[in-house]
C-alpha cells in the first residue's frame, strides 16, 4: 500500500509539473504575441534595426510592358563601406547583365553577359569579346554608392551606434515618412516565419530630408544637391511591407502597382566585396561597347 501511495504521489507530482510547463509555455507565447509581436514594436523595431546593421542584401524586381529588371544589391555598412550590384535587364530577345562595385570614392562596372539577336552592318553577330568581363572605373565621389546605400532599397540602411541612431529613430517614430495605420496591420506566415504586414505610404519630401541628414551622418553628400522642389508634386509610394514579427526586420516590400518588389536578406552579415585590381576607364569601356555595334 505504501508503495502504491508513493507511486500515486509521484504521478500527481509529474502531472503538476507538466501543468506548470504548459502554463509557462502559454504565458511565454502570449507575451510573445502581445508584446514582442505588437504592431508598433515590430514596425518601429524594424526601422531601428535597419539603421544599426553591419550589412544587408536586397533583391529588387521591376517589370513593365516592355522589359524586366532584376537586381541583387549587397551593402557592407561596417568598416569598408562598399557595395555590389548585379543587374539583369531583359527586353524581348535581348538581355544584358552587369556587375557594379562601388566605394565612397570610385565606381566600377563590367558587362558579364550580353545576349542579342541583332547583327552588325555586315549582317554578322555583334562581337562583345573586348567588352565582356572588363572592368571600367569611374573615379571620384561615388554616386553609385549613394544610390545603393541611400535609397535604391528604399529602407534607410546604416551601421550607426545607439547614440548616433537615436535622433534618426526619433524622427522615424514621428510617423511622417513611413506612414501606416498600426491598428490595421495583419499577422501572417512568410516562408515559415511569423510576420506582420503593414500598408505603408512613403512621403517623398520628408523621406528626402531624412536621407539627406543620414547621408551627412555617413559623410555621403550626393543628396545635398537634390532640391526638394524636384519631388514637390511626387505622390507617395504605396506598398505592403512584410516584417519579421520576432527579429523585427523588413523582409519584403510589395508596391501597389504590382510591378515592383524588394526583398531583404542577410541582415547583419558583412558581404565580402573585392575591388577590381585591373580596369580601364569607364569612357574606354563605353567606347568598346559602342564599337561592337
Amino acid at each position: 500500500m505504501e508503495g502504491m501511495r508513493d507511486r500515486l504521489s509521484q504521478m500527481r507530482l509529474d502531472i503538476l509539473l507538466v501543468a506548470v510547463v504548459i502554463v509557462l509555455s502559454m504565458a511565454a507565447m502570449t507575451w510573445n504575441i502581445k508584446v514582442k509581436q505588437a504592431p508598433a514594436r515590430v514596425f518601429w523595431g524594424a526601422m531601428a534595426n535597419s539603421l544599426t546593421t553591419e550589412g544587408v542584401k536586397c533583391h529588387i524586381g521591376l517589370v513593365d510592358d516592355t522589359s524586366a529588371t532584376d537586381q541583387v544589391i549587397e551593402v557592407n555598412l561596417e568598416d569598408k563601406l562598399n557595395a555590389r550590384r548585379v543587374t539583369n535587364i531583359e527586353r524581348g530577345t535581348n538581355s544584358v547583365t552587369t556587375e557594379e562595385v562601388a566605394t565612397k570614392t570610385a565606381d566600377y562596372i563590367r558587362y558579364t553577359e550580353i545576349k542579342t539577336t541583332q547583327k552588325n552592318t555586315a549582317g554578322k553577330p555583334l562581337d562583345f569579346s573586348k567588352v565582356l568581363n572588363v572592368w571600367g572605373k569611374n573615379p571620384g565621389t561615388s554616386t553609385l554608392y549613394t544610390q545603393m546605400a541611400l535609397g535604391t532599397c528604399i529602407m534607410p540602411l546604416a551601421h550607426l551606434s545607439s547614440s548616433q541612431a537615436q535622433p534618426f529613430i526619433a524622427t522615424l517614430n514621428q510617423g511622417k515618412i513611413f506612414q501606416t495605420d498600426l491598428n490595421k496591420s495583419s499577422r501572417a506566415t512568410y516562408h515559415g516565419l511569423a510576420v506582420r504586414v503593414y500598408d505603408v505610404k512613403v512621403q517623398p519630401l520628408p523621406y528626402l530630408a531624412f536621407m539627406q541628414q543620414l547621408g551627412k551622418q555617413l559623410d555621403i553628400h550626393d543628396l545635398d544637391k537634390v532640391s526638394p522642389s524636384t519631388y514637390a508634386k511626387t505622390k507617395s509610394a504605396d506598398s505592403a511591407d512584410i516584417m519579421d514579427a520576432n527579429a523585427h526586420q523588413v523582409l519584403e516590400i510589395d508596391y501597389a502597382d504590382g510591378k515592383h518588389t524588394i526583398t531583404f536578406r542577410s541582415y547583419g552579415k558583412q558581404p565580402t566585396i573585392s575591388l577590381p585590381t585591373k580596369s580601364v576607364t569607364a569612357d574606354e569601356l563605353q567606347k568598346r561597347f559602342v564599337s561592337a555595334n
